[in-house]
């Protein structure tokens, strides 16, 4: 293959699209830049007439792409994980395996680029899905315009991850999509009837709001993701503006998943030693399903690491729930907080073990003492990678054990 410079792919690219010489010229500059980082070889076929209709492999792909390699080599790469290298061990898979790992590609440039693939001269032939197999024909970007689907949707996703799916030990869970299609996330109620929606509730109840969400609101120290309580939500709102109807899609894959290497978006937190507290699974999930979970293993007055923080639900004697301040730190469908809110929102309730305030039907506030799910290593343990899925299917947002 014939190795080219990125400068002289950005210049014919840009050239190719607009007339005016100095505009190329600040558009060449500003795409040069944005490669600056993934500087180093360069090894592909020389951009020729952009193709919209034509795929260009993934070597062409991964040698501007290196942020978005590296987090695809998990995933769709099939990089080993164990070892962190590229696994020699996958064999051609049976034929059943080609709509989604095509062999042709491998040989064909012009096939749609689902396939088997020798990325560069680094490691064997293995089973990938590509990059045009996501985002489409890479001809037309080639050229530095736009991809076909440049942010791909859960319409791309369910091609491959459906009822086909082997269930052979090699792919983790199937029924992907149709569990999906059935559940709450993608019929997303909170949604129904509204022409706006609120910040604050698309926070939660939007893919776009959650994601704005995940960026904006990280991590405190070694804690679980910071979830902000019911005023902080509530401030939110004054600061993000509603999103309309066209703006907002209902929950799916890319909202929990990082759609490169499918990683969830919430990072594990940990100690200062580097061992796990909270795992990716229970940090995303709690994003939304809300409960302050406190961890002190030297704490003599519980017999767990884990349980309600008293900090925000007030411990055995509670708080002045009357005093604003400390009721706004509550889940944001505590009833305590918010008139509107509901206990069968909440999971602090029923999942974790602790003191918990329970609003009566007198409006009087009584601290309870939950009992929780814990259930060691095997149960709803937070620094579990399955500390929600021992239980949950997520795809289909209902009880039902993943394997």
């Amino acid at each position: 293959m014939e190795r080219y410079d990125i400068g002289y792919m950005t210049r014919r690219g840009c050239m190719k699209y607009t007339r005016n010489p100095l505009a190329a010229m600040l558009l060449a500059m500003i795409l040069m830049a944005g490669c600056g980082s993934d500087s180093g070889s360069r090894v592909g076929t020389t951009p020729g007439e952009p193709d919209p209709a034509g795929y260009i492999g993934d070597v062409n792909c991964l040698s501007c792409h290196d942020d978005q390699k590296r987090e695809w080599l998990k995933a769709h790469g099939n990089l080993d994980v164990e070892t962190m290298t590229f696994n020699p061990s996958y064999s051609m898979l049976e034929a059943s395996c080609e709509p989604c790992h095509d062999r042709g590609s491998l040989t064909d440039p012009t096939v749609e680029g689902k396939g088997w693939e020798l990325i560069g001269d680094q490691g064997p032939v293995r089973p990938v899905v590509s990059c045009e197999a996501c985002h489409g024909a890479g001809g037309y970007h080639f050229g530095m315009g736009p991809l076909p689907r440049a942010v791909p949707g859960v319409d791309t996703c369910v091609v491959c991850h459906n009822q086909d799916v082997p269930d052979d030990g090699m792919h983790r869970s199937t029924h992907i999509a149709e569990d999906y299609e059935q559940s709450k996330h993608a019929r997303s109620p909170a949604l129904e009837g509204r022409e706006t929606i609120d910040a604050h509730c698309a926070m939660c109840h939007t893919d776009e709001g959650f994601i704005a969400y995940s960026s904006a609101y990280n991590f405190d120290g070694d804690a679980q993701r910071e979830n902000p309580g019911y005023d902080r939500l509530g401030d939110i709102s004054e600061i993000w503006q509603p999103y309309s109807e066209d703006e907002i899609s209902p929950i799916s894959c890319r909202t929990c998943h990082r759609p490169h290497s499918g990683e969830l978006r919430a990072p594990e937190t940990g100690d200062e030693v580097g061992d796990v507290i909270f795992s990716r699974e229970f940090n995303t999930c709690t994003s939304c399903h809300q409960a302050f979970v406190a961890y002190d293993p030297t704490d003599p007055n519980e017999t767990i690491d884990y349980f309600l923080d008293p900090g925000i639900y007030g411990g055995e004697f509670g708080l002045d729930w009357a005093d604003p301040e400390n009721a706004g730190r509550l889940e944001y469908h505590n009833p305590i907080a918010n008139p509107f809110g509901n206990t069968s929102h909440l999971i602090a309730d029923t999942h974790f073990r602790g003191w918990f305030p329970r609003k009566n039907a007198d409006g009087s506030v009584t601290q309870v003492r939950v009992q929780g799910y814990y259930l060691g290593g095997d149960g709803l343990n937070p620094k579990n990678e399955n500390a929600c899925t021992v239980c949950h299917d997520p795809h289909s947002a209902a009880m039902g054990w993943i394997d």
